[in-house]
């Protein structure tokens, strides 16, 4: 990627091609830089314009080897990065070759497991959900659920685990064991609400992350994505975000007391808002006492009281949250 690509061209590149990371060089060829998805990540949550050249977020001290490099070596090198690609560089800083993570199989990792939480009884969505679980309408004439359950399949996932309560064995009945669906399906059933994030205690999984979903949450996002980016910054939970845009309609004025500082015409707010997906470590069941009816920002403060090791993940693709009537009504 030449150095005065924009962020948004970095974005698209990425989502093209399969090796996670991009390599900036100038017309040489010559190595300035890297970008990965985590660098981009980190880039929006630092609020940055995507219209900024890529040299604003990119990695100016990337990891590269020569092509005398042992294979010995180079898996060291992949165990100590987590990256999935490194750069082959001459004796002039050229790059001349790439070594992907594939191609060591010992370091292939289980994208792991993938839990919904389908439990909640669809309130906001009136006369919808009165005899259908919300998880059970149809988006596109699918039940919104199974876009989540294929994109799981498509991202290589073992296992989903779906907890339910409301009107549970209509969404039993229509997934079964998943064997239909190309994936391994086990059900979580609530016998009374616990909230948004109860039955995660409940999850028979004790080490290593877990992916978990709201049911009525629809987004592009690569859930390896997420996944890598926990592992890459040795996170207890990572929660994705999406930018909330809200420009005021009037001209503010902010004073001192009863002293003009200055008017802002109209400004403009932006704010981080909870995108409803998860990474989760198993060892976070430990904080949450059977039975105990909790929602998940409650869990999250108490990891990070106990673990200190809470990342958010910014996203920039497509995301919808279908728990609104009048949303689901221009989705569906």
């Amino acid at each position: 990627m030449d150095i005065k690509s924009t962020i948004q061209e970095s974005i698209n590149s990425l989502n093209e091609n399969r090796s996670g990371i991009l390599f900036v060089c100038d017309i040489n060829l010559k190595l300035l830089g890297t970008v990965t998805d985590s660098d981009i990540r980190k880039g929006l949550g630092n609020n940055i314009d995507l219209s900024m050249p890529v040299s604003k977020i990119m990695n100016s001290n990337p990891v590269s080897i020569s092509a005398s490099v042992s294979d010995n070596e180079v898996r060291k090198r992949f165990i100590k990065t987590s990256l999935q690609s490194i750069p082959v560089i001459n004796v002039t800083g050229k790059i001349v070759d790439y070594r992907l993570r594939e191609e060591f199989s010992l370091l292939k990792r289980t994208k792991g497991n993938l839990m919904i939480m389908a439990g909640g009884f669809g309130s906001r969505m009136g006369k919808l959900t009165k005899l259908t679980p919300k998880p059970m309408l149809l988006v596109k004439e699918k039940p919104m659920i199974q876009h989540i359950i294929e994109l799981a399949v498509d991202e290589g996932f073992e296992q989903v685990f779906i907890s339910t309560h409301y009107l549970a064995k209509k969404i039993q009945s229509y997934f079964g064991t998943g064997s239909n669906f190309g994936i391994k399906i086990n059900y979580i059933y609530e016998e009374k609400p616990l909230g948004t994030a109860g039955s995660f205690s409940r999850i028979p999984i004790n080490e290593g992350p877990i992916l978990v979903t709201n049911a009525d949450i629809l987004s592009t996002v690569g859930y390896s994505k997420l996944i890598d980016f926990h592992f890459l910054n040795s996170a207890a939970v990572t929660l994705a975000v999406k930018q909330h845009i809200i420009q005021h309609p009037f001209g503010v004025i902010r004073s001192d007391g009863i002293d003009f500082l200055e008017c802002q015409e109209k400004p403009i707010w932006k704010t981080n808002i909870n995108a409803g997906i998860y990474v989760l470590d198993a060892e976070l069941k430990n904080l949450i006492e059977i039975d105990e009816s909790i929602d998940m920002p409650t869990l999250i403060e108490r990891a990070k009281k106990h673990y200190g090791r809470v990342k958010i993940f910014p996203l920039h693709e497509n995301w919808i949250d279908l728990g609104d009537a009048d949303v689901y009504a221009k989705e569906s």
